[in-house]
């Protein structure tokens, strides 16, 4: 059986001596290196946010963060040692969950140096900025045109369709277990990206490229399991959101 990991460094020279340093420790291990590619940097959201409060234009000054370089990594497992390693995997996704359920109602732990401020910030802005529109549509007693949005359909299990985040191009990131993909969504929605990327670098969990080919196998209130049909993760299986699974 083959055991596989996600590595991620940031694209710089520190990165990339990071890089060449935790390949030639891990090839020791005997893993080895089966893809690597690069992802681009994003708009800094949180300083732009300031910026704007301070003077609009100013947003633009925030640039943007290093691009990111994935590299997947691989290596034979003997039975006894996967057996191990399932193990091993089943005790820390417990107590993640546990810890999980622990944290307090905000979301986010005291300890991880999550800045909400900013979003808060963006949350009132973009409260004054509806206020202000409704109040001139009142006004102005003119009536607008709503779009109808269609509904989101899900995909029965047995039925083929592909992984998509509606509206970008980005990979989506599958966990490879129910409780996993739960404690994935719950970190994004709370902006703790500290947690998503130690599940990453723990093999727990694992991304896939928009537009990738999977069979639905199972599904519950919110989530789908899929089994990936193409790709070098072809023949795993993993969960997302239901609505990350779309018709080809």
């Amino acid at each position: 059986m083959k055991q596989y990991r996600h590595l991620y460094f940031p694209n710089n020279n520190k990165g990339q001596i990071e890089k060449i340093k935790t390949l030639e420790e891990e090839s020791k291990k005997g893993w080895r290196v089966t893809s690597e590619t690069i992802s681009p940097g994003h708009f800094q959201g949180d300083k732009a946010c300031c910026f704007f409060l301070i003077f609009a234009p100013c947003a633009f000054f925030a640039g943007s963060t290093n691009g990111q370089i994935n590299v997947t990594i691989e290596r034979e497992v003997a039975e006894e040692e996967r057996i191990k390693i399932e193990k091993e995997k089943e005790e820390r996704i417990y107590t993640e969950t546990k810890d999980e359920h622990a944290k307090p109602w905000w979301g986010v732990a005291i300890e991880k140096k999550t800045l909400l401020l900013p979003w808060i910030l963006i949350f009132f802005v973009i409260l004054i900025i509806g206020l202000i529109s409704h109040y001139s549509q009142v006004k102005n007693n003119t009536p607008q045109n709503i779009e109808p949005t269609s509904d989101f359909n899900s995909i029965d299990i047995g039925k083929q369709g592909v992984l998509r985040i509606a509206g970008k191009n980005d990979d989506v990131l599958v966990g490879s277990s129910q409780q996993v993909t739960e404690v994935l969504v719950k970190a994004s929605v709370a902006g703790d990206i500290d947690r998503m990327t130690q599940l990453v670098l723990n093999g727990d969990a694992y991304y896939i490229p928009a537009g990738t080919s999977v069979l639905v196998i199972n599904e519950s209130q919110t989530l789908t399991e899929v089994k990936i049909l193409k790709g070098k993760m072809v023949g795993h299986s993993g969960w997302v959101p239901r609505e990350f699974v779309s018709a080809k």
